[in-house]
Parts: structure tokens; C-alpha cells; sequence
């Protein structure tokens, strides 16, 4: 026993360094976990004031979207029109969108299959948000470190369109989704797809599928047929850049993919998607004989509006007012007749020329044409109604006369009441 006290005394000092380096190791450890319960309460308080102040600006936002009334009660801006004695539109007036508006019923059917394909392929399902798409976009964005892509909704596109503004921001995103949530539940899914076909952007200056259908193909929305109809779903994720008047071949592709789905969606047959494929796309510009006269738009090369479209808006204004006849969708019938006016113009333009003066044409009391003269040229009233006989019946009926521009007899130019687009 006596010999094994040695080891005893060797080991307990040794036994005693160990359990003193346990201790210190404690020490350690106990003093990391004290800065680690500060370091967690200090992020638990960021937490919560930052979560504090994300709730105010929710709160805040949210108080700043439309109430109830206004979006159910919802009316948009609207050009107005002047119908020449045979239905045809001579004119619009609008402030800075160009927007008919037209109902479910005068809207084709293509047209609105080809749009939700496009834009929404659920619009009929969700109530308000495709999610999956929302993560997609989302994923893409933080991968590229700013906004590059959508996945907004019919709903959530007519939310920013209507009632926000289109720069993409956080703010704008919060006040969407609250928005768009309102707009799901108080407005029935064909309302909100009537009011995003004639709100939505196809141009500059361009709202709504009629202003689009007139200006792109000379028709009417109801007229639009499926390659057609491609064409205008294809422009509209960027309708500037992809503009069928300067990129042609990249919208029929994007036409094409559109035609793809909807025959992989079996909205259209096998027979539909190959006629569709091979209908040659004629736009307006390219046809000879066109219905609508739209020259205040963009691609008229930078023709000034016609003299006697400027008198008519300055009577008007003076008589309805710059809302009414600006965003209030006037329809104005007149006894002008455009043909008539255009035959005349042929004629009087080359032999009169006299200053501050316009050559009027009367049946009766109506007012056919309106042309604007200029310079000093005299002329022979004698010699241009014998021009404007011979053309024959109605013209030989009619009364000619030159007079300063404040004596136009204006009380002859509109036939009846104005009506309003109903929207």
C-alpha cells in the first residue's frame, strides 16, 4: 500500500489540472451563452419593431386603397365620337386615352379565349392570385436582384391598371394584394373581365379592345377573328414593344405559342389552330379602303387633323365641355357626310383659296361639309358650282357658300341628343 502512494500523489494533481480546465471551459461556455441570449433578445426587439412598423405600413396602405363603392361603381374615361348621317365614326375626342367601350356581347369570343390563355389560364378557378405563378416570378426576381417578371393575374393586372399605378414597387404590391382581394369579392369574374378588356393597354395612347380592333385591323371587336385575336394577346406583356407595326415577325411568334396553347388547352380544334396558323395578317395601314378614321393616332404620318375636325372640337367644347366631351363617351350623331365631304374636297382645295374663310355645304340646314380655305386667290362662286353640278344628284341640291369661320351656322351640325357609352 505504502508503495502504491506515489501514483496517488502523481495522479491527484494531474485529476486536479483536468477538472479545473473542465471549469474553465464552463466558464467559457456559460459567458458565450450570456452573449448569445443578448444577441437573441436584440434580434427578438428588431423583430418586433421592424414587424411593428411592416403592420403600420400594411395597416396604412390598405386604408389607402378605393372603398367598396367606388370599385363596384367603377366608370372609366371614354372618348367621345362623331357619326357622320351613315353611321360612320368621322372622329374622336379624348384626353390622353383612346378607349371605347364595349360590352361582354360585342367582344369575340376568340379574342377572350385567346387573352385569358395568354395572360390567366386560371382566371375562372382562382380568387384572385395563381400562387404557383407568384412563386415562379418571385424566384426569378431575387435571382436577378430586381423586377423582371409578372405573375400578376387578370384580377391583380386590372387592381394596378385601374386603381394603382404600374411602377413596380413594394408599396404598389402590398396595396395589390388587398385590392385585389376586394375587387374578387365584390365584383363577379365576367364584370372583371369585362372591365380589363377595355381598360387594358394595347398602344400608345391605345385602351380597350374596340380602340385596339379599329386601330390594329380596322374592325370592330366582335369582327376580330382567332389569328387576330392571337395577334392582340400576344402584345400585351409590352403592347409598345411588341407592336405589330414595327415587330411584325416576333408578335406572330408570340401569336403562334399563343395558338399552341390554346389547341394544347383544347379551346380551339386541330382544324381552327392550322387555318389560324396560315390566315394571312393584313393591318390597317395596309388596307386601302379603311372604316374607321383614326388619323389622330399614331402612324397617320404625322398628318395635322383636318381643318374642319379642329372647328367641330371647338363648337363642341364650347357646347359640352372638356369632360364631357374628353372622358365623358359622348356618341354624337350629325347630318355631316364624309363621303359628300371628301368628293367636294376634291374639287374646292385645287380652285379656292381665300384667308380665314371656310366653303360650307347646306342641305337645308344642315351642315354636309366643312373645308377650310387659305391665301388670297379669288374665285368664281358661279364656276365652282358648275364643277360640283356635275357631279350629279345630291350635289346639284345643295347650297354653297364661303363664310368667315364665326358664322358657321353650328345649330345644323348635330341631328339629336348624345347619347352615352354605357360602361
Amino acid at each position: 500500500m505504502i508503495s502504491s502512494l506515489p501514483a496517488i500523489f502523481i495522479l491527484y494533481p494531474l485529476k486536479y489540472k483536468y477538472n479545473s480546465a473542465n471549469l474553465q471551459n464552463l466558464s467559457i461556455k456559460f459567458q458565450d451563452l450570456v452573449m448569445i441570449k443578448k444577441i437573441i433578445k436584440i434580434l427578438a426587439v428588431v423583430f418586433i419593431i421592424s414587424f411593428a412598423f411592416l403592420g403600420i405600413a400594411v395597416y396604412k396602405f390598405a386604408k389607402e386603397i378605393p372603398d367598396a363603392n367606388l370599385i363596384k361603381n367603377y366608370r372609366p374615361d371614354l372618348a367621345s365620337e362623331v357619326y357622320d348621317i351613315s353611321g360612320k365614326v368621322i372622329v374622336q375626342y379624348f384626353d390622353k386615352k383612346n378607349r371605347i367601350w364595349v360590352p361582354m356581347s360585342d367582344i369575340s369570343n376568340s379574342l377572350i379565349d385567346a387573352v385569358i390563355t395568354a395572360e390567366d389560364d386560371t382566371f375562372f378557378e382562382h380568387t384572385g392570385f395563381n400562387y404557383k405563378e407568384m412563386w415562379n416570378a418571385f424566384n426569378e426576381d431575387i435571382k436577378k436582384g430586381k423586377f423582371v417578371r409578372g405573375g400578376s393575374t387578370i384580377s391583380q393586372q386590372l387592381a394596378k391598371n385601374v386603381f394603382l399605378y404600374k411602377k413596380k414597387t413594394i408599396e404598389r404590391k402590398i396595396k395589390e394584394v388587398f385590392l385585389t382581394y376586394q375587387i374578387e369579392k365584390l365584383i363577379p369574374k365576367k364584370r372583371i373581365l369585362e372591365l380589363y378588356l377595355n381598360e387594358v393597354e394595347w398602344g400608345d395612347g391605345l385602351y380597350g379592345i374596340e380602340a385596339a380592333s379599329r386601330f390594329y385591323f380596322d374592325k370592330h371587336g366582335y369582327e376580330i377573328n382567332l389569328s387576330e385575336s392571337a395577334i392582340l394577346a400576344s402584345m400585351l406583356p409590352n403592347p409598345k414593344y411588341f407592336d405589330p407595326y414595327k415587330r411584325l415577325s416576333r408578335v406572330i411568334k408570340r401569336q403562334q405559342r399563343i395558338l399552341q396553347l390554346m389547341l394544347e388547352a383544347k379551346k380551339i380544334t386541330k382544324e381552327e389552330y392550322e387555318d389560324a396558323l396560315r390566315y394571312k395578317i393584313i393591318l390597317r395601314e395596309d388596307k386601302t379602303n379603311k372604316r374607321f378614321n383614326i388619323e389622330n393616332l399614331k402612324y397617320k404620318n404625322n398628318k395635322e387633323a383636318a381643318c374642319y375636325k379642329n372647328l367641330i372640337e371647338e363648337y363642341l367644347l364650347e357646347r359640352f365641355g372638356e369632360d364631357r366631351l374628353y372622358r365623358g363617351g359622348l356618341k354624337i350623331k350629325t347630318g355631316f357626310d364624309i363621303e359628300v365631304h371628301n368628293n367636294i374636297a376634291a374639287i374646292i382645295t385645287d380652285s379656292i383659296k381665300e384667308p380665314d374663310k371656310v366653303f360650307i355645304t347646306l342641305e337645308g340646314d344642315i351642315i354636309k361639309s366643312i373645308i377650310c380655305l387659305s391665301d388670297n386667290s379669288k374665285v368664281e362662286m358661279d364656276n365652282i358650282k358648275k364643277k360640283l353640278e356635275s357631279l350629279g344628284p345630291p350635289y346639284n341640291f345643295y347650297n354653297y357658300k364661303i363664310m368667315d369661320e364665326n358664322d358657321i351656322p353650328w345649330d345644323g351640325l348635330i341631328l339629336e341628343t348624345p347619347s352615352k357609352q354605357v360602361s
